[in-house]
């Protein structure tokens, strides 16, 4: 249960950091989420057949599930800044407001 709040409150910081760069906080809660129990998984998996100790694996997916949460804030927070204004697609070059075609020659 605790592991649940704690991961709660990592996926509402790591939101807070998406928003900051102008970008949704879904997917970065998305890939905190599953990046904590896949690491977790596999710390546990690893540390299982290398020490064939149920108390040892799982101190090693504990490591996985932190290191998991460590490298999805790394990636959220090495992401730039996201462009919310400013020119996109062609430039657009700016009319006068005055009609003066040229006639064909």
């Amino acid at each position: 249960m605790v592991e649940i709040l704690i991961l709660w409150q990592l996926c509402q910081s790591i939101g807070n950091i998406a928003r900051e760069k102008g970008r949704s906080a879904t997917g970065y809660q998305f890939l905190l989420v599953a990046m904590w129990f896949g690491m977790e998984f596999l710390g546990g998996v690893v540390g299982l057949i290398a020490t064939n100790q149920n108390g040892y694996a799982y101190l090693l997916a504990l490591a996985g599930a932190v290191g998991g949460a460590i490298i999805a804030f790394v990636i959220a927070k090495s992401r730039p800044t996201a462009l919310s204004s400013g020119p996109r697609g062609f430039a657009v070059q700016q009319n006068s407001g005055v009609y003066n075609p040229q006639p064909p020659q």
